[in-house]
């Protein structure tokens, strides 16, 4: 059996989710964010996918995870890809 890590992630350099701070910002499990499930499921219940998605905003901890960041997007957006800040 593996063990899992399971995190929130949060900093008090960010305000806390709206309207109240019962959500996470992210979760961090097993070393691998959700956000990119979590975003699939979400557009899902409202009939939409991510085709209809017009911009997108990233957040880096560190440049080095820029590479990395964009095969993931590369993966999961085709053309023409979303706006991206």
């Amino acid at each position: 059996m593996t063990s899992k890590s399971i995190t929130e992630l949060s900093t008090k350099d960010a305000p806390a989710p709206a309207p109240m701070p019962v959500f996470s910002r992210a979760i961090k499990a097993n070393g691998m964010a959700q956000t990119f499930k979590n975003i699939v499921a979400i557009l899902e219940a409202a009939g939409s996918d991510f085709t209809q998605i017009v911009k997108l905003n990233v957040y880096l901890k560190s440049y080095d995870d820029f590479g990395p960041m964009n095969g993931v997007y590369i993966t999961h957006f085709g053309d023409p890809k979303p706006a991206r800040t």
